[in-house]
């Protein structure tokens, strides 16, 4: 196995496990993420934290399934496949942190 088959293992095993994490705490793990923790205490009650929390967990989920997928075409097909994994990847995660939190929120307000 070369060096992208593990890279990617190990991040699809944190974001399957932060995922996990997201799912275990419910309501109180939209409190783990960073743009929605540093909200006062009395704006976080306006918005639904139980969707924001499964929405971040469906979040890691996908980065999760990302990585897998390159690990196991990395194994496959070539070592390159991982370096693709790490570009789609980055595409998503800069969606997702680049938005604005305002906007970012305004979905899940009560």
């Amino acid at each position: 196995m070369n060096n992208g088959v593990w890279i990617c293992l190990i991040m699809a095993g944190l974001f399957f496990l932060l995922a996990l994490i997201f799912a275990l705490l419910g309501e109180k793990g939209a409190k783990l993420i960073i743009s929605f923790g540093t909200l006062p205490a009395e704006r976080r009650q306006e918005y639904n934290q139980q969707k924001m929390s499964a929405d971040m967990r469906d979040t890691l989920l996908v980065w999760g399934f990302v990585f897998a997928a390159g690990g196991l075409l990395s194994y496959v097909l070539t070592a390159w496949a991982s370096v693709l994994s790490f570009l789609v990847w980055i595409v998503l995660f800069i969606k997702e942190a680049l938005w604005k939190p305002e906007k970012k929120f305004d979905q899940y307000r009560l």
